[in-house]
């Protein structure tokens, strides 16, 4: 079982073991009053999903009468939320080792269900599941057969696929079969959500394929606005002689996106749907990978916490508490802008960071102490995040692009 999370937690409401100024001791004292709605007082974008819910589950059972085949589907559809859960917390090179359960431990734990769009004839059951599981039950789980995990839900990831064939490189103009392929990519269950531009007037006015391929940082961003994305990343296809050669270039925090992969087959619109696939699974292997828990590895870190006011404070907490690496926060001083805080938390100082990047945390070695910070809220016109670390003359709001790759090979001449 892992630790209980927060259950000794020194906070500005529960200040045992450091002092506070008069002015807090106030503050404290009516903050009851004070808090507002997490949304109402965080600039972070909309909360991200929640990791233990599995969604829209399919379900179709045909049995002796509806009633029957009712329970039977209830119980299938149950079953294959937990196999889609347990896939989408964990490494590829674990599942071979998850851990199979009976009806019993099922029900442990499921927390909740709820049903939609049901059908029923005489003998056939259809509906679609979505199943709430216990998170600290599957936590347990998990680590009881040392099995690390991932439970960070992604910023989405707006995906620019670039086709590079002997007529040059496109992004919006036809044929691209690549951009048609991750178009009709089907809705997915990972931690990393996924997005395609419209491409439309606006999108291709904001960016081409040069562009796309050079990294530019600014229209890089001002996309990332439109689309409410956390990042950005360059799927580059290059028809090769058996099959495609797929080139990531990810714009935001530093992953360690896989930069090739091949896949091979017959050209045809099955090579750019299965190239489709690989290429996401790539993307979410490396997310989990780069934020995987592990139970049997906990970690300690002392940081300060920078803060505007006691509202900034309290947002900032918050946000520490729902994050899922993060098992206890104590509080060792406290004044009016800044706070001594040391983390127990679980994987690695570098998930840690992308984790709170999520969660508009930024997370820095400051001339050799960690200090954490609030990032800048959102464009006023409501535009969210663009590409991260960007330079200065990066749009209002956008987060700033990091580790821009070198420039690719220049791209035809579409027009923006």
């Amino acid at each position: 079982m892992l630790p209980q999370r927060f259950a000794t937690r020194q906070t500005i409401l529960n200040p045992t073991g450091f002092a506070m100024s008069p002015f807090f001791r106030l503050a404290a004292a009516s903050a009851a009053f004070l808090m507002l709605p997490l949304a109402a007082i965080s600039p972070a974008k909309a909360a991200l999903a929640d990791p233990f819910t599995v969604a829209n589950v399919p379900v179709d059972v045909t049995a002796a009468s509806a009633a029957i085949a009712r329970l039977q589907a209830i119980s299938q559809g149950q079953r294959d939320a937990y196999s889609i859960l347990l896939h989408r917390l964990t490494r590829k090179s674990d599942w071979a080792a998850l851990p199979k359960i009976n009806d019993e431990t099922l029900e442990t734990l499921v927390r909740s269900l709820e049903i939609g769009d049901e059908h029923t004839s005489p003998i056939r059951y259809i509906a679609k599941l979505t199943v709430r599981f216990r998170g600290d039950n599957v936590e347990a789980l998990l680590s009881g057969d040392n099995i690390p995990f991932s439970e960070s839900a992604a910023a989405p990831l707006l995906i620019l696929p670039v086709f590079t064939s002997a007529g040059g490189s496109v992004l919006w103009s036809d044929p691209n079969p690549w951009r048609t392929a991750w178009g009709q990519k089907p809705e997915g269950y990972g931690l990393l959500p996924l997005s395609v531009p419209l491409g439309d007037i606006e999108d291709v006015g904001t960016i081409d394929a040069k562009a796309a391929l050079a990294g530019d940082p600014a229209k890089l961003a001002k996309i990332a606005q439109r689309y409410d994305a956390g990042g950005v990343a360059v799927a580059v296809a290059t028809a090769t002689t058996n099959g495609l050669s797929i080139r990531l270039h990810e714009y935001g925090e530093d992953t360690g996106t896989p930069p090739t992969l091949t896949v091979t087959g017959a050209a045809g619109p099955d090579l750019f749907s299965q190239a489709v696939a690989e290429t996401a699974s790539a993307l979410e292997q490396t997310w989990k990978q780069a934020t995987l828990l592990d139970p049997n590895h906990p970690a300690e870190l002392s940081l300060q916490v920078s803060f505007a006011n006691l509202k900034d404070w309290l947002a900032t907490e918050q946000e520490l508490q729902d994050t899922p690496a993060i098992q206890s926060l104590n509080l060792t001083s406290f004044t009016r802008s800044q706070a001594e805080v040391t983390l127990h938390y679980l994987g690695t100082t570098q998930g840690l960071a992308l984790t709170l990047a999520q969660r508009r945390l930024k997370l820095a070695d400051q001339n050799g102490y960690w200090a954490l910070q609030r990032m800048a809220p959102p464009a006023a016109d409501g535009a969210a995040d663009g590409a991260k670390n960007a330079p200065a003359n990066t749009p209002a709001g956008a987060k700033p692009t990091p580790h821009l790759a070198p420039a690719l090979p220049p791209a035809s001449s579409e027009r923006p």
